[in-house]
């Protein structure tokens, strides 16, 4: 019992929690940008067996000497369900409520909450992922630019109740102020978590500056002056927004060199 109580705790569980998230955060993104993944069509004679048989409903395993019992049968093999889900986001929110009610002292627990939240446009739950992180590291790369795309996402939203919409906005700033992103990187900025969460919201926001500025960033990642807050993951990263940039082959060859010389044994560059 004292094991299933902290199995959704535990560091597997976590780790593949935040990874179903971001996935189904970019098939709803995929979706939304008009560019959705092609359904797939479910074969139900290519189902992948444990004796790797094809044949429905004759599959067997060895229990023993002289005794066998039916294998189960991966009912979605091609991942069919997934990808052709009617809401990616109702299937995220599943792994963000276990991960609020087993994780919620982790800061990236409230930064995924917030990502589904403000997509499904639950803007007061938002509010509360964006207290809760603050409640945890008020110094969080994250956190400005949550609050900012947080009033992007209520000034964009016109069907949403404009009483309700000030008196969100009226609590951001009487908890934040008037923060802006800017601000923020220029109070940080030789931390590349600073500029990679900057860059990502700008990249949200959208925006012919914006996206000239993050893109200008991005292509920096692996400068110096960062020195030891460049680690492989901020740096594969950055790789990620500047493909979402749009950026020529060019910069992308020179941030890979970069990172390589930083990193000679990494193979992902």
């Amino acid at each position: 019992m004292n094991w299933e109580d902290q199995v959704y705790s535990h560091d597997t569980y976590v780790d593949s929690a935040h990874a179903a998230i971001d996935c189904y955060l970019y098939l709803h993104d995929r979706k939304q940008s008009g560019n959705p993944f092609e359904a797939i069509v479910s074969d139900e004679q290519k189902r992948v067996t444990r004796n790797g048989s094809s044949k429905q409903g004759q599959h067997t395993l060895s229990a023993g000497i002289g005794e066998t019992k039916v294998a189960e049968v991966d009912k979605d093999p091609n991942g069919s369900g997934y990808v052709n889900a009617d809401c990616h986001l109702t299937q995220a929110l599943k792994f963000v409520d276990q991960l609020e009610s087993a994780v919620g002292s982790q800061p990236k627990t409230h930064v995924a909450a917030f990502e589904v939240h403000l997509r499904m446009k639950k803007y007061f739950l938002a509010l509360k992922s964006i207290n809760s992180l603050k409640a945890i590291d008020d110094s969080h790369p994250s956190l400005t630019p949550m609050v900012v795309r947080l009033v992007h996402g209520l000034e964009s939203d016109n069907d949403f109740a404009a009483p309700m919409k000030a008196a969100l906005k009226g609590q951001l700033a009487k908890i934040f102020g008037d923060v802006t992103i800017a601000s923020t990187l220029g109070a940080n900025d030789q931390s590349l978590p600073f500029v990679l969460a900057g860059a990502s919201a700008l990249l949200d926001i959208g925006g012919d500056a914006n996206l000239a500025s993050a893109r200008t960033m991005l292509a920096q990642a692996a400068s110096n002056k960062y020195g030891s807050t460049r680690t492989l993951d901020n740096l594969l990263e950055a790789k990620d927004l500047l493909l979402k940039c749009g950026s020529s082959q060019t910069e992308l060859s020179e941030l890979s060199k970069d990172a390589k010389a930083l990193f000679p044994l990494a193979t992902c560059f």
